[in-house]
């Protein structure tokens, strides 16, 4: 009997981020979503990455993704740049304050 269920591909680039859903049967698209990577400014002028925003905009394009494929999704990939990362505590929250540009 065919797999049918599907897998999302998170792809968190420096400019866009991209969130793909496969099907696991075919390997076909299903759908695609690209959101601008979010980003912060300090006063000194530095940039990094919005880690909050960024999380909030994967639960909601995962999220309508989920809905709109006509499969349970099963498995997802993260691929990502770099090393840029944020701790967070066992609940999931951040443990490191945004302010502060590492």
């Amino acid at each position: 009997m065919p797999d049918y269920h599907a897998a999302l591909v998170i792809d968190i680039g420096t400019t866009n981020c991209k969130v793909s859903c496969y099907s696991c049967h075919d390997a076909s698209v299903l759908e695609v979503r690209k959101f601008p990577t979010p980003t912060i400014s300090s006063d000194k002028g530095e940039v990094d990455f919005d880690i909050e925003a960024l999380w909030q905009a994967l639960r909601l394009v995962m999220a309508e993704l989920v809905a709109s494929v006509p499969f349970p999704v099963k498995n997802i990939s993260i691929a990502s740049f770099g090393e840029s990362g944020v701790f967070v505590d066992k609940g999931g929250r951040h443990s490191y304050p945004d302010a502060g540009l590492v």
